[in-house]
């Protein structure tokens, strides 16, 4: 805790895996560690970001309750890694709320935190969607409060075609285990009810958080390149202060099949150059969507200072990256940057992802890069680049263009792609030509190259005062997105790309040339 403050850091971010220290047993609580380590921060002028520990459940919770996740091949997963649970489970959420409960009320008015991060990265190692009994029961509900009767959702989801209409809401399964290709809308049905149950089980966190802790701000640490559930409508629901994310820039390499290998080999140690200023650019509008507007305050969870566990060459940034990527951010507007990790763990399954310092409390690469940081005005150089004078602080909240980023057509463009052999076994397609995130990336990286600034937005929010909008994919039109087009009329160009336009809400083609029957 020294050595940080000397560090010049300001906040500390504790807790997020902790649950099995905190109640080592059901109803048995030991707070010791917890306790210790908010003194501590007092002591040395730190603040803490608590994570709520329920990405981590421990081993008495898998043995004693309902609360498995199934994947998509109907496989039970198993107790000893983490987020090993569905968040369907009514026991899994009656537990969560319970140890999030006693955590808000014992350190809810802490004068040493700061602020709470819901749970740890919400669906990471694909588990925002699970085949388990308790998904079904609840996908079941939400079917038949959605279409109101059988008959309605047969008809919507134009299920006449090979004779697959239910006789009922309880003989509705997932889209998964079926022979062939599965229905186009009911698979859309499924994704959106997945991204649902997430945003559903934060609600509850959240609403915790703020009975006991009104005053403190809550987060979530997003991740890169994440889609399968609703960021923009978790963040309008759940009603975050701050959106982050979690910046592993190295790792974006392996995130685009369509790279040459001259490219790769140019990006492997330095990532690719619009990766980063993209996320920037989309959690400053998710951020936006919780406040009603195109942005607000957002940062970085975890910034990777060095090697990746978990990527396929295990290479070091080029000298000065981590520095590059901090002065981003705040080039951005951003408002925090959090390094993960403090010390390398010399131990279990991450041993080999760097951290400031080594296991042995050497200093490495990312700390000498956070020392040069500490001496920099970070703010000052936001100032500059926003204002080009530098006379103010306040940052730039309106761009030249709007991008429009849409995670329903993300799934749209999953469930019918351009190309691609279908796989039964994942009920998905693979080997997929062109997926979404690479059209938008593609026409970002475009943008950015012809000297704009991009604010990336949902269909939801407003065009007001931009003077280009583009749209590289939305297949269904929402009637707000449309009502806003026919407001935004002439201001400026309006730019479509691919599918936009070409389906109907229940996945129907529309009649006509697209976008919409046009």
């Amino acid at each position: 805790m020294a050595r940080m403050r000397d560090a010049n850091i300001s906040y500390v971010r504790i807790n997020e895996f902790d649950w099995a220290i905190l109640e080592p047993s059901e109803g048995q609580y030991n707070f010791t560690l917890l306790d210790k380590t908010l003194e501590l921060c007092g002591k040395y002028g730190l603040k803490a970001i608590v994570g709520t520990p329920t990405a981590t459940p421990p081993n008495w919770v898998a043995e004693k309750y309902d609360t498995d996740f199934v994947d998509v091949t109907n496989t039970t997963l198993q107790f000893g890694s983490r987020r090993h649970y569905s968040f369907s489970s009514s026991d899994y959420r009656r537990l969560s709320q319970g140890i999030t409960t006693k955590l808000a009320e014992r350190y809810g008015d802490h004068a040493n935190v700061v602020a709470w991060q819901l749970d740890n990265e919400f669906g990471c190692h694909t588990t925002t969607v699970s085949y388990d009994h308790n998904a079904i029961r609840r996908f079941r509900a939400w079917l038949e409060h959605k279409y109101g009767s059988i008959e309605a959702m047969n008809a919507r989801q134009g299920r006449v075609f090979w004779s697959s209409q239910y006789l009922g809401f309880e003989t509705v399964q997932p889209p998964f285990l079926e022979v062939y290709t599965t229905n186009e809308a009911h698979t859309l049905d499924w994704y959106t009810f997945s991204s649902d149950m997430v945003i559903e089980f934060a609600k509850e966190q959240a609403g915790i958080l703020r009975r006991y802790a009104p005053d403190k701000a809550i987060t979530h640490n997003f991740m890169m390149l994440f889609t399968d559930f609703d960021h923009h409508k978790f963040a309008r629901e759940v009603g975050i202060d701050l959106a982050t994310f979690d910046q592993y820039a190295l790792a974006g390499v392996f995130a685009f099949g369509w790279l040459t290998e001259d490219e790769m080999a140019d990006s492997l140690r330095q990532g690719l150059p619009d990766y980063q200023a993209m996320h920037d650019a989309l959690y400053r509008g998710v951020s936006g969507a919780a406040y009603g507007k195109n942005a607000g305050p957002f940062g970085v969870m975890e910034m990777e200072p060095g090697v990746l566990n978990w990527n396929q060459y295990r290479v070091s940034p080029r000298d000065g990256m981590v520095r590059l990527w901090t002065h981003e951010l705040f080039a951005a507007s951003g408002d925090l940057v959090n390094y993960f990790r403090w010390r390398q763990a010399p131990f279990a399954q991450e041993q080999t992802l760097s951290a400031l310092f080594t296991s042995d409390n050497s200093e490495d690469q990312g700390f000498a890069e956070q020392q040069i940081l500490a001496n920099e005005d970070l703010p000052l150089l936001r100032a500059e680049i926003n204002n080009n004078n530098g006379t103010t602080t306040e940052p730039q909240q309106q761009a030249d263009v709007a991008l429009v980023f849409d995670y329903t057509s993300n799934w749209v463009w999953s469930i019918e792609p351009y190309s691609g052999s279908w796989d039964p076994k994942s009920a998905s397609y693979k080997d997929v030509a062109l997926k979404y995130t690479d059209l938008v990336y593609t026409f970002y990286s475009a943008l950015r190259r012809l000297g704009l600034s991009v604010d990336i937005i949902d269909p939801y929010q407003s065009l007001d005062g931009y003077r280009m909008v583009v749209v590289p994919s939305l297949p269904i039109i929402p009637d707000a997105f449309d009502g806003a087009l026919a407001s935004y009329g002439s201001t400026g160009p309006v730019v479509f790309g691919p599918h936009t336009g070409s389906k109907d809400a229940d996945f129907a083609t529309v009649a006509g040339l697209n976008p919409g029957g046009q």
